[in-house]
Order: C-alpha cells, then structure tokens, then sequence
C-alpha cells in the first residue's frame, strides 16, 4: 500500500520536474500539465480504490465526486450545491474563486459552463434554450464519469484459469490492456487548436473493459496553429475576414453589397450566417425581348435588345386602299419586358398592291380605262359602227366595271384581222411602232431602236427583230470601288496606297475619280478608297 502511494506520488514528482526544466514553457502551459498530472493521479487512486486493490486513500489535491440528484441551476442552494462546487474548484481553470457557498449564483454557473466545455458536454446557448450553466442528467452523468471508474471487482477464480487480456479501440489504433491494469484513455487522437484532449482510466477485467467505449485511443495531440477556413473554393486564414455572399449572382437592377456579410474565420470555423457561402456575386445582364410573331411562315421569333426600340404591327399585310402606319407601334424593350400591347407583334407590314385586269390579252392597269366591243367586227364603217357597240370599262384591283358582254379589246370591218404583237394590236391597214429592245442605253433616246410596221389583215410587215411594244430610257449606272458607291455625274478621291510612307502625306497618293454611267475615271492603280498617314 505504501509502495503503491509511494509510486504515484513519484510519478507525479518526475513529471512536475520535468516540466519545469522545459524552459521554453510558459508558467500557464506547465500550470496545465500539473492539472493534467494531478487528475491522473486523482483517476488512478479511485480505480484502486474502487477494485478492491488498495484501501482507500486521500491525496493533497485530489477531488471528491458529488451526489447529484437534481438539476441544479442558478437560484438554488443546498448541501448537493457545496459538493458541486467543492468539486469544480478543484480545477483553477474551471472554478478559480473556489468558493463554497452551498448557493448556486453567478460565478458557479460560468463555473458550469467552462466545464460542460471543457469535457464536451455543451459550449453555447444559454440555460434555457440548451442547458449551458445548468447541471442536468448529460452533466451530471458527465461529472459521475470522470471523476471516479467504477469497476466491479473480480470474483475470486482458482489460479490455474488464466484470465484475457482487452483490446480497446481497432486496426492501427488498437491498445492492449491485460487483465487487472487500467489505462489511461482518450475520446479523440487529435483536436483542434484551443481545444481539450478528454480522457479516461478503463479497466481490464477477464476480456472485458469498463467505462465508455468511446475512449479508445492511446494518444491525443492538440494542433499546435489554428486551422483555416475552405469555403466555395476560398481558402481564408485564421483571424482573417472576408466577405461572402448569400447568393452567387443577382438580378439586373439589383445589387451584390446587400447580399454580402462579412465573415471571420477562426480556426477554421466561420462566424457568422453560414447562409453566407458564395464567395463571389455578379449581377446578371439585362434581359433582351424575344416576339413571337402570330402565324408567321418564317422568322417566327423576333429579338430586341435591352434598351432598343423598333416598329411592330398589329398585322403583316394591309389592302392598297390602306396604310401601314396606321397599324404601327413603337415598342420598348426594358430588361425582356416589351412596352406596347401584344398585338402588334409583326415586324413588317407590307402594303398589298392593287391588282391590275386583263381580258382580250389587253393588260389594264388599275384606275385605268379603256373601250372594249361587243363584237371584233361589224358590217359597216368601223368608225361608224363600233362605235356604236363599244364601252369604256375602269379596272378596279383586278375588277374591269361595265357589262361583261363587252369583252374584245378591238373592232374591225368584216374581213379585215388586226395584227397582236407583244400585247399590242395594230388595226388592218395601220402601221404600229415597235421596238428592237425593250430599254434603250442611258445617253440614247428609244427613237433609235424603234420601226415602224404597218398591219395587212393580221399580219405585220417590216423586221422582226422589232417585237416589243414598248421602250424605256435606261438611268445613269453608278460606280462602285472598294465597297463605295458614287453616284452618275459624282466624283470621289481613291488612294493608291492605304498607308503613307513616314514623312509623306495621304494627299501625295490621292486622286479624284469622277463616275460617268458606270464608269470611273482615272488610273485604276488609285483603288483604295482610304489612306492614313
């Protein structure tokens, strides 16, 4: 018994020497380690004490593990209160006024709290919302548990049986623990900076290992550096901040800066909203407008960007009789949202033309006139007697006015034929003008590709080159070079080089060229319509 006492008491002393010939530690850092010493030993003796080893002994120091029955929670006072608090002080770090007042008030709850974080049980909140500051059941089964081991003692056995040895923890990180000793234990092989390595003493006894199966690791190391912090791709250091983002991108017309908080990190854990977690925002383009256009053939969608307008029409095509502007809407595109009413969705509208008539092979256009018989021949003098069967008819988009039986375009005497070339008749005995083509040059006149044909019952006399009925003077051409267009009778400076040499001017390697129908004049090596110095 002695040499058991004696031995701890050793061990103890070693360790406390040890420590304080580490001169690169702080007073705070060998204070720890001698708690730490101090509660091993503490743990150790119960275990004894408890396995029937040894009797039971009393260490300067050491503390007594409370009867707890109830909660206990500030306001209340009592002999289980003094337990407690006899219990905390012996821990400076936990309980440093060490008073013992059998009066559960202020001190003792932030007594509570430092040690229900300390060992794991809870580290926020307050005393109604998670039991931060109140011993109940979880803290109370927390405190029976690390202060004392309880450990059944063996029954007795006849020598000769030997007895298994316990295996705590697996694979790499197994110990072995024989029958009869007791090791001292931990929940975590490692913790975090500013953490605590919780630990406790488990038996062996024939195989079978007491306490919490949760210590199971033979060593426990706390990071020496804080941790820093990972988040959307970031990486942030410890006690650096850094503004996150509830949402990666916005609205156009909104901004990021309402969406941002600035976000801490501190060994390796946020502050903050973790809400918060995008670590960048951008606020996205307007929208443009997309039309769809009513029973288009083609180009069924018509697209308008942010901030433009442009002309749509409540319908594509109108009657020549009306106009397009009046079916017109200009329409304004505000971030995909159209202005207007929708239905002006066409992007053109074009103006049907009237329709022209045509009977007997004689075209008349619409709005016009023209006299047609009711017979192609009479009996008696043509002027006299066609007269007489003739009327005027108006062609009305493709409607000629008028009685239908009036429905041949010429009238002759009976036995003569007119002559029909290229839409045009020519009476039995006249001549008709034709032409050798049906445009004439730009500087010539019609007259010079014109002859005239005269008609002999039904057929035309003369060349036969001559076969339209009509000429038109053709206009001027215009002149194009290097994509610029001149019009007839303009004129227009062209380069010969696009870059003057150093030192010289554009105006050196410029000439005006002037357009004539077509064609321009001038030396064809000036071809660039641009120069720069």
């Amino acid at each position: 018994m002695f040499a058991l006492r004696l031995g701890i008491v050793a061990t103890f002393a070693i360790s406390l020497l040890v420590a304080t010939e580490a001169s690169a530690q702080t007073v705070a850092e060998l204070q720890a380690q001698i708690q730490v010493l101090l509660q091993q030993v503490t743990a150790l003796e119960r275990f004894l004490q408890n396995s029937g080893a040894v009797t039971p002994v009393t260490l300067l120091g050491t503390a007594t593990c409370p009867t707890l029955h109830r909660t206990l929670r500030s306001g209340v006072s009592g002999n289980d209160v003094s337990a407690l608090q006899q219990f905390l002080a012996e821990d400076r770090n936990v309980y440093p006024e060490a008073l013992v007042t059998g009066y559960f008030g202020a001190l003792t709850e932030a007594a509570v709290q430092r040690w229900q974080a300390k060992h794991g049980v809870v580290s926020s909140g307050t005393p109604d919302t998670t039991g931060f500051g109140v011993v109940g059941p979880a803290t109370r089964a927390m405190i029976a548990r690390s202060c004392a081991v309880p450990v059944t003692a063996p029954a007795p056995v006849s020598p000769s049986v030997a007895k298994q040895s316990c295996v705590a923890g697996s694979g790499t990180s197994s110990v072995a623990i024989p029958h009869g000793e007791a090791r001292l234990l931990y929940r975590e092989k490692a913790v975090g900076y500013g953490g605590v390595c919780l630990s406790a003493y488990r038996a062996c006894t024939d195989g079978a290992l007491s306490g919490d199966s949760v210590y199971q690791f033979s060593n426990c190391t706390i990071a020496t550096t804080p941790a820093s912090c990972s988040i959307d791709g970031v990486i942030v250091s410890h006690g650096q901040s850094r503004t996150l983002y509830r949402q990666s991108s916005v609205l156009f017309g909104q901004q990021c800066e309402p969406f941002g908080q600035s976000r801490m990190c501190t060994n390796g854990v946020f502050s903050g909203n973790s809400e918060y977690r995008f670590a960048t925002c951008a606020v996205a383009a307007a929208n443009a407008c997309s039309v769809v256009t009513l029973n288009a053939t083609s180009s069924p969608t018509t697209t308008v960007a942010h901030g433009l307008s442009r002309s749509f029409y409540s319908q594509d095509t109108v009657a020549y009789t009306q106009s397009c502007e009046s079916f017109k809407q200009q329409r304004l595109c505000t971030d995909g949202h159209l202005s207007g009413t929708d239905t002006h969705t066409y992007p053109m509208c074009t103006v049907i033309p009237a329709n022209n008539c045509v009977l007997d092979t004689v075209a008349v256009s619409h709005g016009s006139k023209r006299v047609f018989y009711s017979a192609r021949s009479v009996s008696r003098s043509v002027e006299e007697s066609c007269a007489k069967i003739g009327v005027e008819r108006t062609c009305t988009n493709g409607v000629l006015s008028g009685n239908s039986t009036y429905k041949y375009a010429v009238c002759a005497k009976v036995g003569q034929r007119w002559c029909l070339l290229d839409g045009k008749y020519v009476q039995h005995n006249t001549e008709g003008t034709f032409y050798s083509g049906e445009t004439a040059p730009f500087g010539t006149t019609c007259a010079q590709y014109q002859l005239s044909r005269k008609c002999t019952d039904g057929t035309l006399a003369g060349n036969s080159s001559y076969q339209y009925a009509s000429c038109t003077v053709m206009g001027a051409r215009s002149c194009t070079l290097d994509e610029k267009t001149i019009g007839h009778g303009s004129s227009a400076v062209f380069y010969s080089q696009q870059t003057a040499p150093s030192g010289d001017s554009c105006a050196a390697y410029g000439q005006t060229r002037y357009c004539t129908d077509g064609f321009l004049s001038g030396s064809s090596n000036f071809q660039y319509q641009s120069c720069s110095n």
